[in-house]
């Protein structure tokens, strides 16, 4: 009976322990992927300020540069086109790293419990 008692303690903690390294191990797995959704946030931002900031104004100057020198007969109509290629795929490049944001934003806001996206 007392056999019998002890293997029952045993197999008690087996199980135990068991479930601690189960629970260090989802531990280690939430902290990593906490940690690439934050730095796909923080990648993701950079790029929103960079298209945002700099390639977007830049697109739209060139765009208007070619514009103009196509209405003074400096520049054709092939500089005009390719302008109007760049700024698309600038606006494209931006709506992709915010799209990113976005999405990692909503993995940060699933493992933590916040919400990154409340209306005022």
């Amino acid at each position: 009976n007392r056999g019998t008692y002890q293997a029952s303690v045993r197999e008690a903690q087996r199980r135990r322990d068991a479930a601690e390294l189960d629970v260090a191990l989802l531990r280690s797995r939430t902290v990593a992927e906490l940690r690439d959704a934050w730095t796909r946030h923080e990648s993701a931002m950079r790029s929103v300020t960079l298209y945002h900031d700099r390639l977007l104004p830049l697109a739209e100057r060139s765009l208007g540069a070619a514009s103009t020198g196509l209405d003074s007969g400096k520049s054709g109509i092939l500089e005009l086109v390719s302008a109007q290629k760049n700024l698309r795929e600038v606006r494209n490049a931006l709506a992709d790293a915010q799209s990113e944001r976005a999405r990692s934003l909503a993995v940060i806001g699933a493992m933590t419990g916040q919400n990154f996206f409340t209306l005022p």
